[in-house]
């Protein structure tokens, strides 16, 4: 059984200078829904492991299915210097540090789908949902990130899979989440410290979703097009079949490829 040893990931972020302390739960309700219900009462950098959740929540009211030691269901607290409108960088550095230590596992090119989803092929193995909280004066006061990755299993349901089936070496949940937390603290400092543009130019280029053809499904319409690249806001920017130009904000839209045509 591949437990998770939080003594080796304490130690880890006893170096880090923004994740920095792990509370473990065999079994939770959701991640996300306790970092909220205790958002008042700990500091910024706590990270909140559960080895099951009953309750995962994805984005959008979807549930998230994770089976007992089979994942990594993680939430983060962080009070970001950050404004409302480029709060998705979270998101991104996120997404960005989970493909950077899930690509040495496996045989298969890993990437990110807009706005939130991380890849092997064309399957998804990683889930990322970002809840933020606003003060009065604009500014982002918390974001609660929150992600889980299939690492042995995964819902049969979906068009999904797992780290396991792909592997190309041993895998160790303790050290895929330390990596992911020691690449994440690297681009929270540089987002920090106020050089946001640097991980979304990063994140920019490493999407898969660019190039290809998409309908994207928001709350009042489905747009049909071209990805053709994100803004600095995170939307994805769209050229519809009538040659407009669309851009769709992180955060409202779904995206699937169209149906082949018949």
């Amino acid at each position: 059984m591949d437990q998770i040893d939080l003594n080796k990931l304490q130690q880890i972020l006893s170096h880090t200078k923004i994740l920095r302390e792990i509370a473990f739960f065999e079994e939770i309700d959701s991640t996300n829904s306790y970092l909220k219900r205790i958002i008042n009462n700990v500091d910024e950098g706590i990270v909140v492991i559960a080895d099951y959740q009953s309750q995962g929540r994805g984005r959008r009211g979807r549930t998230w299915i994770s089976p007992r030691g089979s994942s990594i269901s993680c939430s983060i607290l962080l009070r970001p210097p950050l404004t409302p409108d480029r709060s998705y960088i979270l998101t991104a550095a996120c997404a960005l540090s989970i493909r950077d230590s899930i690509t040495p596992l496996v045989d298969k090119l890993v990437s990110i789908k807009w706005p939130n989803d991380v890849l092997i092929g064309d399957l998804k193995v990683c889930g990322i949902l970002a809840e933020a909280q606003i003060n009065s004066n604009q500014t982002t006061a918390t974001t609660i990130l929150g992600f889980g990755i299939n690492v042995y299993e995964y819902p049969k349901s979906v068009n999904a899979t797992c780290i396991a089936d792909h592997a190309t070496t041993q895998i160790s949940r303790t050290d895929l989440l330390a990596s992911i937390l020691v690449s994440l603290d690297s681009r929270l400092q540089v987002i920090y410290s106020g050089n946001w543009l640097q991980v979304y130019e990063e994140w920019k280029d490493s999407i898969s979703t660019i190039g290809q053809e998409v309908t994207v499904i928001t709350d009042r319409s489905d747009i049909q097009g071209i990805a053709i690249g994100v803004s600095k806001e995170g939307g994805l920017i769209i050229r519809t079949p009538d040659n407009e130009l669309v851009t769709v904000q992180a955060g409202e839209a779904s995206i699937r490829k169209p149906n082949p045509k018949s």
